[in-house]
């Protein structure tokens, strides 16, 4: 399961990313969309480990039983 709650990014002063929470648990589908500049790219990147978030944070729990 992965579990985000009040992801928060800033670049210098400028916040970028701010309040992004949801949770996906196993076999689920998340689809998002948004105009241009709207967080979807650097939701992605924070998951991904390419950027940190400046508040909030992404959490996995995993469960051997269903993955």
């Amino acid at each position: 399961m992965l579990d985000v709650r009040d992801l928060q990014v800033a670049y210098g002063p400028a916040p970028a990313l701010w309040g992004v929470s949801f949770t996906l648990r196993p076999r689920e589908l998340l689809c998002v969309v948004g105009p241009n500049g709207a967080g979807k790219t650097t939701t992605m990147k924070i998951l991904t480990g390419f950027v940190e978030a400046t508040g909030g944070k992404p959490f996995k729990t995993v469960n051997p039983a269903t993955e």
